[in-house]
């Protein structure tokens, strides 16, 4: 499908005369335009698609992160995950509740020593 400006309307690809003026974007660049927060045009699809390609792609501020680390006993995970936990707080940014971040990152660095061994190592 494409997008004829000057008539208003959608066609086929193959329905449109040769030489007219017409817009298109592929689901790609829709899905790139989701990824990067850009807007998607009114004319490029239903607002309902739109809505549930923001679901499936959220924009980079808004997606998670999940930090694993592994190593010997003394290797500086809990060092590390207190570095990670400071640099968190001062980017900041999130939409999300600070406090409840801020609490349960607390309670990870505290707890760092669960991580320490796995049970019969």
């Amino acid at each position: 499908m494409v997008y004829l400006p000057f008539e208003d309307e959608f066609r086929c690809a193959d329905q449109v005369a040769e030489g007219t003026q017409f817009i298109s974007l592929s689901g790609s660049d829709i899905r790139e335009r989701i990824r990067t927060g850009r807007k998607i045009p009114d004319w490029a699809t239903f607002p309902e698609v739109v809505e549930e390609l923001q679901k499936a792609y959220p924009p980079p501020r808004t997606q998670g992160l999940t930090v694993f680390l592994t190593g010997l006993s003394g290797a500086g995970k809990s060092t590390i995950a207190k570095v990670l936990y400071a640099r968190f707080l001062e980017i900041g940014g999130s939409s999300g509740n600070p406090a409840g971040r801020r609490h349960r990152a607390a309670e990870f660095v505290q707890r760092a020593d669960l991580f320490q061994r796995a049970p019969g190592y």
